[in-house]
Order: C-alpha cells, then structure tokens, then sequence
C-alpha cells in the first residue's frame, strides 16, 4: 500500500511501472493453497487498495480467470453449484474490473480472455456478456496507441487484427443466441466493423474479411 500511495497521476510513467512490476510480484505470491474463496476475496481487497495502477488491475483480472480454471480442473469440468457459483464470482470481479483499465484496446483482449474462461466453465450467460461487451467497445478503439516504454504513437491495428482473429475464432463454438437466433453475436461484430475508423492507407479492413 505504501509503494502504490507513493505515486499519483503527475508521477513518471518510470515510476509507475517499477512500482507495478514490485505490486504485481507480490500478487503473483499470494497462495492460500485449497482455500480460494480465500484468495478471491483477497484479490477484491487488493483490487480496493491498488485501484491507481493498471498494469496492477490487468495482473489480478489475469489472476482471477486462473483461479477460476484451477477450479474447473480440479472438478474435471463437473460443476457442482457451490463450484459454478464460485466461477461465477470470479467471472463477476473481472467484468467490474476491466471497465477500469484505460487503455481501450487492452479492455477488449482481458474481456476476450475472460469470455474464453466463463465458455470454459460453463458459463454461457457470463460468455456471451463479455463478448457483447467486447463488441460494443469495438469502434471506441482509438487509431493509435502510445507505447508504454518510448511514450511514441503506434497503429493500433496490428493488435486489433489479432484480437478479431482470436474473436472469430472463439465464435466457432458460439456463435449464436438460443433467443435471438443463430450467428447473433457474429452479426454483432460484422455491424460493428464498419464503426471503426480504419486508417485510410490500411488494408486491414480487407484482411478481417478475407484472413
């Protein structure tokens, strides 16, 4: 709590992510062994107390969708209601974390990843949340992004292109909505293509529909 008290928004970027790389050694320690309804709750108070520091969000969003496939391997993938309600949970402290993280475009991979995770557990309802989330965050994406260690401006697309690809691959396995019909969520992210500002001299547009 000192080391994440003692920088602020002025603080240099430097700064802020030597503090981060110390924070997120810690969380990577944490280990209550068999107890994790132990440890999620701790990584809800550390949420609480390191809230300034993304890299620091970023590692427990990452942290949680792990403690939530140890759950599922642990049970082989049979999830009794006491298991589906904790994957649950950990599903939920992502969802409320992610919208926190300001870079845009890492919003979309964590929610992919996690998407990724409810599917893996189970949890239909929470996949198809996250991935309509993703979807609607799409076209918010900025055209540049500033590196975090030069400080330059660099084209968001190349990332962009690989979290779509890694996006219609997931949607292989679930494509569509039991109410609202067969490749909804596909439809979703084809409406929401033309949203986005394509750099002019791109052909990335033409890759997403053709790769």
């Amino acid at each position: 709590r000192t080391v994440h008290d003692s920088v602020d928004e002025l603080s240099p970027e430097g700064e802020k992510k030597y503090c981060s790389s110390l924070i997120c050694g810690l969380l990577d320690k944490v280990d209550f062994g068999s107890d994790f309804e132990m440890q999620l709750n701790t990584f809800v108070d550390c949420r609480a107390t390191f809230s300034r520091l993304d890299a620091v969000k970023d590692r427990l969003v990452i942290l949680v969708c792990s403690l939530a496939l140890r759950t599922n391997a642990i049970v082989k993938g049979k999830h009794s209601r006491r298991t589906t309600s904790f994957a649950k949970a950990c599903i939920a402290f992502c969802h409320v974390t992610i919208p926190s993280v300001r870079s845009e475009l890492r919003r979309l991979e964590l929610m992919l990843h996690c998407a990724q995770v409810a599917l893996q557990c189970q949890c239909l309802p929470q996949t198809d949340t996250l991935l309509k989330a993703a979807i609607s965050l799409f076209p918010k994406v900025p055209a540049h992004e500033i590196h975090p260690d030069s400080g330059q401006k660099i084209p968001s697309t190349d990332r962009l292109l690989e979290f779509i690809k890694e996006l219609l691959s997931l949607l292989v396995l679930v494509p569509g909505h039991p109410h609202h019909g067969p490749f909804y969520i596909v439809t979703g992210l084809f409406n929401a293509l033309p949203m986005y500002a394509w750099p002019e001299a791109s052909n990335a547009r033409l890759k997403v529909y053709t790769e």
